[in-house]
């Protein structure tokens, strides 16, 4: 479906822009794209990821570059599986 892919494309994308906005400092797109990965993960049901997301976009300004990182980290775990399933459920 439309959706899937372009989720399976956008979110590792979105994980990466995150990434890079934590290491520069730039609290605000790293807000941004975390309001939008929730959006994403809320769509497909991955109600941690979705809730891990909210987190970061609610508390990036006062978290630490590592801190952030950290949690985009989990994040990109939490998609990996989310991925995993979704394959799964295509190739049935």
């Amino acid at each position: 479906s439309n959706l899937v892919d372009a989720f399976m494309t956008d979110t590792p994308k979105g994980l990466e822009e995150a990434e890079e906005a934590a290491r520069s400092g730039d609290i605000q797109s790293v807000q941004r794209v975390a309001h939008s990965l929730k959006s994403s993960f809320a769509s497909f049901g991955a109600k941690s990821a979705a809730s891990r997301s909210a987190e970061i976009e609610k508390h990036a300004s006062q978290l630490s570059a590592k801190e952030t990182l950290r949690r985009i980290g989990h994040l990109r775990e939490d998609f990996a599986e989310l991925k995993e399933i979704l394959v799964g459920l295509i190739n049935k």
